[in-house]
């Protein structure tokens, strides 16, 4: 049969559809390992082909994603594959080297190499011979700069985009900004989305200013704050409103957003959406007077179900009533909308990944040379936030070189501190407990 409407497709549309075809194929494959339903697959890939591929084939096979950050340690992928009980991994190989220190420790069954190049043709040849053999050249950790499958990426580029026949254009390294400016002048895009460090990074490029913005609809920043100083110059760069979102992973992610008819930059996080409810709640748990400050706290189909095995953890956030407590305190005017006026929970929010100081604590615990550590997070104008620690020392002769050293081994970039600061003591509670919040609230220190 002669399919004559070929003839008749616009340019760039396929006459086959490759996602559905190939996603099929990875997903009976699964299904041939005698998998369980639910069982847990583990993709360590950067943005590349391939992660499309796998997502939605493991979900049409009945398993469950385990999304792991391919620039993680060995500590860090060990623990991740054991906690999940991942059973299959598909890893990028620029990254084989550090599953391969750990996953006889660990329940992975399967593992599936995937080469940077496979889905892109000669050039992608050529990109694996690069890779492979040119290494003094080209570090693999920078083929591509990986991102960190942020939450609110995935569900707006990879899941919803794909929902409504959008074409997305897949940006490897979006830290080469010249080659983003680059890329984003061959296509006449309608929607971008990034955090407050993209546009900003985009902004200080002056062949951006120069793109054509006129077939762009909507932007929206997500993931963490959006500056208004970054806010404003986008519009005036763009004519565009830069419209910031709020959720958290723990809500899938996204659980309140700015309308699209907004004209100007507005400083809040905006409404609620459709089947999501906000209260605005005092520390006893009851609902404060409109306008007034209390913890943000969200019900909807979107809110987790809990903690992968951690019902104390679960309890500890979502309460009888099947309200999620954010750790956000803000306040919602009489329209509905709601702003962010502080933060309840220690996390540390770096470019619009999750950092948990619990973990870095623990990590900088185990060298002999601490005595105690308190991480907290300081502003830093690139990411919104950074890691700090005060120490205090163990070892009189421990070093700020000696600690970042230690990081370096143990967290990957973004959860590295970029400040340490060596106290006498920290301040504690009566029971002992350091009191991270009373850190915070100090005058800032020089960080230089």
């Amino acid at each position: 049969m002669e399919k004559i409407w070929l003839k008749s497709y616009p340019p760039g549309v396929p006459a086959e559809a490759e996602l559905g075809r190939m996603s099929a194929a990875f997903g009976a494959w699964l299904q041939s390992k005698g998998l369980p339903k639910g069982a847990r697959v583990a993709l360590m890939m950067p943005n590349v082909l391939q992660y499309p591929v796998c997502l939605y084939g493991t979900l049409r096979a009945g398993y469950t994603v385990v999304n792991v950050n391919p620039l993680y340690t060995p500590r860090e992928l060990e623990h991740q594959l054991k906690d999940s009980g991942a059973e299959v991994i598909v890893v990028l190989e620029n990254f084989a080297n550090v599953l391969q220190e750990v996953v006889a420790r660990t329940p992975v069954k399967h593992v599936v190499v995937a080469s940077l190049g496979d889905m892109l043709g000669f050039k992608g040849a050529i990109v694996n011979f690069v890779v492979r053999n040119v290494k003094k050249m080209v570090p693999a950790f920078e083929l591509p700069s990986a991102v960190r499958f942020n939450a609110i990426s995935l569900t707006v580029n990879c899941l919803l985009m794909l929902k409504v026949g959008g074409l997305n254009v897949l940006i490897t390294n979006p830290r080469d900004i010249p080659g983003f400016v680059k890329e984003l002048a061959k296509h006449p895009y309608n929607v971008i989305t990034g955090v407050n460090t993209l546009f900003n990074a985009l902004l200080n490029n002056p062949e951006f200013n120069r793109l054509d913005f006129s077939k762009v609809k909507v932007c929206v920043g997500g993931g963490m704050a959006v500056q208004k100083a970054v806010a404003d110059k986008w519009k005036q760069v763009t004519g565009k409103v830069l419209l910031e979102g709020y959720g958290l992973t723990e809500t899938s992610p996204s659980a309140t957003m700015n309308p699209l008819t907004l004209t100007d930059y507005s400083g809040a996080i905006g409404l609620p959406l459709p089947s999501t409810l906000v209260s605005i709640r005092d520390d006893d748990k009851k609902e404060v007077a409109q306008g007034e400050p209390g913890e943000i706290c969200i019900s909807g189909p979107q809110v987790m179900k809990g903690y992968w095995q951690r019902p104390e953890e679960t309890a500890s956030v979502i309460g009888p009533d099947g309200f999620l407590y954010t750790g956000d305190v803000g306040i919602m005017d009489p329209t509905g909308f709601v702003r962010i006026v502080d933060r309840k929970k220690d996390m540390i929010l770096v470019s619009g990944s999750n950092v948990y100081p619990n973990e870095i604590e623990q990590v900088i615990a185990m060298h002999p040379g601490v005595l105690e550590v308190a991480p907290i997070g300081v502003n830093d104008e690139h990411s919104g936030e950074v890691p700090k620690v005060f120490i205090v020392k163990k070892d009189p002769a421990l070093t700020e070189e000696a600690v970042l050293g230690f990081c370096k081994d143990q967290l990957t970039g973004y959860k590295r501190p970029k400040y340490v600061e060596f106290r006498t003591e920290l301040p504690k509670t009566n029971v002992g407990k350091i009191l991270r919040r009373a850190l915070r609230d100090e005058a800032p220190a020089k960080q230089a």
